[in-house]
């Protein structure tokens, strides 16, 4: 089976989202793309309610 033409990780953290991408070249795994976008918290509830906004659009701007 072949290898994936590339590879796109998600580190979801307290108060920030970041996506990259990752390609085969050379029999390397080379970083050839990263987008980081902050989401913080809503001080009046704790909760993260953008974080579907900045995921979809972090995804966006890989694509």
């Amino acid at each position: 089976m072949p290898a994936p033409a590339r590879l796109i990780t998600v580190n979801i953290g307290s108060q920030t989202i970041g996506l990259a991408e990752f390609r085969l070249i050379n029999d390397r795994l080379v970083l050839v793309n990263y987008r980081f976008r902050e989401t913080p918290l809503d001080p009046a509830t704790g909760e993260r309610h953008d974080a579907h906004t900045a995921l979809h659009e972090t995804a966006v701007a890989l694509r």
